[in-house]
């Protein structure tokens, strides 16, 4: 009987010790109102630059629009484009190091968000082990409308 209690003693001090480092991840915090609002705009997407690689597809891919309903949340608007049809999909903007996950409704890290410079950022799909894509990242460059003109109204 002594030996089935220390057995099932040391599996739980292995499960404890097995499970102890996700106990130890921390979640990322919500980006603050004034990071996430700073996403809001019409953004024109190009491939991102990767670092070895000549940058020969600087063609525009398209338009997009993101809004901010509050807080933390975004929705990124993605217009009809040869055939496939419009797209809009809420996120929330965390905030992790100099990084922005953006998670979707079901909680999960879909994609991150890295700032290049004030009208610039990088989006990378989160890949299977959790990590970002920045090999194929889509580059957001603000769409600076003249003093006087109205942004058009967001894809829905």
């Amino acid at each position: 009987m002594i030996t089935l209690i220390r057995f099932f003693s040391r599996m739980l001090g292995v499960v404890c010790l097995l499970g102890l480092p996700s106990l130890l991840l921390a979640q990322p915090a919500d980006a603050s109102a004034e990071e996430t609002a700073w996403f809001t705009g019409e953004w024109t997407l190009t491939p991102a630059p990767v670092e070895g690689f000549d940058d020969i597809a600087t063609a525009t891919l398209g338009v997009v629009t993101i809004e901010n309903p509050g807080g933390a949340k975004i929705v990124r608007h993605t217009p009809e484009r040869k055939g496939r049809p419009a797209v809009s999909v809420a996120f929330t903007v965390k905030q992790f190091g100099k990084n922005f996950p953006w998670w979707t409704e079901d909680g999960g890290a879909n994609a991150v968000a890295r700032k290049v410079d004030e009208n610039t950022f990088d989006l990378a799909a989160v890949g299977p082990m959790g990590r970002a894509d920045w090999n194929r990242a889509l580059r957001h460059t603000r769409v600076v409308k003249p003093a006087g003109e109205s942004a058009p109204p967001a894809c829905h």
